[in-house]
């Protein structure tokens, strides 16, 4: 089963920072995952929330921010002093941190009154730094996936948080079965993974923090947990 490293190694240093990044990496991580968003000026920036509030000194929209003004806030020292200076980083910087062997969990974040489309950006920083190969992309906003669909080549991870009434058919339907189903690990139970294994379909679990809950999934097919800690199920 693979560990990816949620937000970076988020357990370990503060979420969607290079520092998170850097962790993960020296932890051994083969996978990471994190979130993109677009400035106002049109940079991408990795930051979970689409709100400054929680993890920077700022505050407003990130997408009403822009790069500049980023710059100048504080995104490490709501986690701990030891952070303090940690910056939102660039989408180009982070991308610059992993190896070539890792794989890396890209979701596209889009806000209510986003109507950029940020996942074309997203993909074409990707081709231009030559790492479509270790990139899967992923989102909440099935729209966006299905415009990255159109291209060819491109890995897309579905994300869902509901136990929905027959996902596999909506996926099917709706030409979204392209690699994986992200579920959140609230609504994942045996038969789920063998619908989706029977439709080629990858399943992955988030956000998985208590080794019982990771051995279980473990035990039952799951092909990877999104977790905080890349050593949850170290001996």
């Amino acid at each position: 089963m693979e560990i990816i490293a949620h937000r970076g190694a988020s357990g370990y240093a503060p979420e969607n920072t290079v520092a998170a990044f850097k962790k993960a990496v020296c932890m051994g991580a083969k996978s990471v995952e994190f979130d993109v968003q677009m400035t106002k000026d049109g940079q991408l920036v990795v930051i979970h929330d689409y709100s400054l509030d929680r993890t920077t000194t700022g505050a407003g929209m990130v997408m009403e921010t822009t790069y500049d003004e980023l710059k100048e806030l504080d995104a490490g020292s709501w986690y701990s002093r030891e952070f303090a200076g940690e910056k939102v980083p660039l989408l180009s910087e982070v991308l610059s941190v992993f190896p070539s062997d890792m794989t890396i969990n890209i979701e596209i974040k889009k806000a209510t009154l986003e109507t950029r489309q940020v996942e074309l950006d997203v993909y074409q920083l990707v081709k231009d730094m030559h790492l479509l190969d270790q990139v899967i992309f992923s989102s909440f906003d099935h729209h966006c996936l299905k415009k990255l669909l159109n291209i060819e080549g491109i890995r897309v991870g579905v994300l869902i948080s509901s136990a929905m009434i027959e996902p596999i058919t909506y996926l099917m339907k709706n030409g979204l079965n392209n690699y994986s189903l992200n579920q959140n690990a609230d609504f994942i139970d045996e038969t789920f993974v063998k619908n989706a294994h029977a439709k080629g379909l990858k399943v992955f679990s988030y956000t998985v923090n208590t080794k019982k809950i990771g051995q279980y999934f473990e035990s039952i097919g799951v092909d990877g947990i999104f977790t905080n800690y890349p050593d949850l199920l170290n001996d």
